[in-house]
């Protein structure tokens, strides 16, 4: 499905498609440039679309999205999974997936941040997470 409108209201386009919960979300959304409430409430729509085990994978250019997703509930369920540097972008973009963890395997705190993946970082290059 592909949806013109706010991904804000993504529970109820699902909906709205007889899908009940998503497998996958990728977004390409600008977070950092987006008021704070609203990504919070677009992260938190993501949240609640996604089945358990499906996966959010989204790529970003500047402030590193890990931590606008962390801070979204003590009781999210989406867990960083893995996260890598594209260098070869202009400009370069961090790429991030998300894996929704079952209700009940819901984390008090945030996971620790699995380390940035840099196979292809140009010489002197340094990688800061």
């Amino acid at each position: 499905v592909v949806h013109c409108g706010s991904a804000e209201d993504l529970p109820e386009v699902l909906r709205s498609h007889g899908c009940a919960e998503a497998s996958a979300i990728v977004s390409g959304l600008p977070f950092s440039t987006i008021p704070r409430t609203r990504a919070l409430r677009v992260i938190e729509a993501i949240d609640l679309s996604l089945a358990p085990g499906g996966e959010f994978v989204a790529y970003h250019a500047r402030d590193p999205l890990e931590r606008l997703v962390g801070t979204q509930t003590a009781g999210s369920r989406l867990e960083l999974v893995h996260q890598r540097m594209a260098w070869l972008s202009i400009p370069p973009l961090r790429i991030y997936r998300w894996r929704r963890v079952p209700s009940h395997a819901v984390r008090t705190k945030p996971a620790a941040r699995p380390p940035v993946a840099s196979s292809r970082a140009p010489r002197g290059a340094q990688v800061s997470t």
